[in-house]
């Protein structure tokens, strides 16, 4: 699930930016000692010129969620300034589209075999706010989506 800070997550220095969050769902069905090791990359909609800006934490490194840690993401994702210029094309008509590619890495054994899929699983989750200027809520969190053998 995505969980969106509009005007930035004060509490971990956000403020004045757009915050984004990744978050795995229904951990209560996990096994005691779970983990779930996953790539992962955040895409804002460009709607003036149909291209989506990609934004990687650290050079695409894995992020492990586990019981301690089941929500990774970026505080300070896009300057609120930069976000609502009209000309960056973001926001129009009062509309933008956030997402993210998630990537999850299989623990494996010392065995490893690649094969070819037909089809490749959905591994992306878009969240679309409208009406963004009236938002009045701190926080806001898209609908839970599966991808892999988890819940995002």
């Amino acid at each position: 699930r995505l969980s969106l800070y509009p005007n930035g997550n004060k509490k971990s220095n956000g403020e004045g930016f757009i915050s984004l969050y990744l978050q795995i769902e229904d951990t209560q069905y996990f096994p005691r000692t779970w983990e779930v090791n996953v790539n992962f990359r955040f895409f804002i909609l460009d709607q003036i010129r149909d291209k989506y800006l990609t934004i990687e934490e650290s050079d695409g490194v894995i992020k492990r969620y586990y019981q301690m840690k089941i929500e990774w993401g970026i505080a300070q994702l896009l300057s609120l300034d930069h976000f609502n210029e009209a000309s960056n094309g973001y926001l129009v008509d009062d509309c933008c589209t956030f997402g993210v590619e998630v990537f999850v890495i299989k623990q494996t054994g010392k065995l490893e075999r690649l094969s070819m899929m037909k089809q490749p699983p959905n591994t992306t989750i878009t969240f679309r706010l409208q009406k963004y200027s009236m938002s009045f809520y701190e926080h806001y969190t898209s609908d839970v989506q599966t991808i892999g053998d988890s819940k995002w």
